[in-house]
């Protein structure tokens, strides 16, 4: 799942810079920022789904002790 989203990433990275990241403009720079910042909004909110996740399954396996 990171990978794709990693691959994903790179790709939108890739297509914002128009495939030179030494030739940023400013806006192209804006591009890169919004893309970084929706990455890692995106991380941090698999991260907590991940967490509940983990914290729903060890309440079950305590309930069943």
């Amino acid at each position: 799942m990171r990978n794709a989203i990693r691959e994903l990433t790179m790709d939108e990275l890739d297509t914002a810079s128009g495939g030179d990241l030494g030739d940023l403009n400013q806006m192209d720079s804006m591009k890169l920022q919004m893309l970084m910042d929706r990455w890692s909004k995106s991380t941090e909110s698999l991260s907590n789904l991940m967490k509940k996740m983990s914290d729903t399954s060890s309440r079950i396996v305590a309930n069943l002790k």
